[in-house]
């Protein structure tokens, strides 16, 4: 989950404007920014620019189309409407992200690195194994959250297989006593 762990709170997703086009192409994005959101208190999606191609989504080849340009500008528009807690960062440059990052984790704690691999083994394994939008809905669940909804959709095949568990077998499972 996020290409940086800076405080147990803050997890940034860093893109290069080619990254964040293919990202937002293949829908990726929108599964990292709910993971982000669904795990850290403080989720960032850092944007990098290239210093050779300024500081616009106008100057990359690919993206000097308007249309092209319109749309990632809306779906971009629609990842901050839909992830209300994750903050977009803008940077110029690597040289730029460094500094950001040194801000943001100045005079705060370390991440826990045992709790970080073991949320990565967590998501790699829903990223992989399970529908996203099976995902959404048991995290509607009461009890059911971003740390435990991989016990119940291993456990069960189905909502509809969930629904029909007893409350003593749901509680099992999300205590991981089976």
């Amino acid at each position: 989950i996020g290409d940086y762990i800076l405080t147990p709170d803050i997890c940034i997703e860093r893109k290069s404007i080619v990254d964040l086009i293919g990202s937002l192409a293949s829908g990726r994005l929108f599964q990292q920014c709910q993971s982000m959101c669904n795990t850290y208190k403080h989720p960032m999606l850092l944007i990098e620019f290239d210093e050779a191609n300024g500081f616009s989504l106008q100057n990359y080849s690919g993206v000097s189309d308007s249309v092209v340009t319109t749309s990632l500008q809306t779906q971009l528009t629609l990842i901050t409407l839909h992830f209300p807690k994750l903050r977009m960062i803008w940077s110029q440059s690597e040289y730029t992200t460094a500094n950001i990052f040194h801000e943001l984790k100045k005079g705060k704690e370390d991440p826990d690195v045992a709790a970080i691999e073991g949320l990565s083994k967590e998501s790699s394994i829903t990223t992989t194994e399970f529908n996203h939008s099976v995902i959404n809905a048991l995290l509607k669940l009461p009890g059911v959250t971003s740390k435990n909804y991989f016990l119940l959709a291993r456990k069960f095949r189905s909502l509809l297989e969930i629904s029909k568990a007893s409350q003593e077998t749901l509680s099992e499972v999300l205590q991981n006593k089976e």
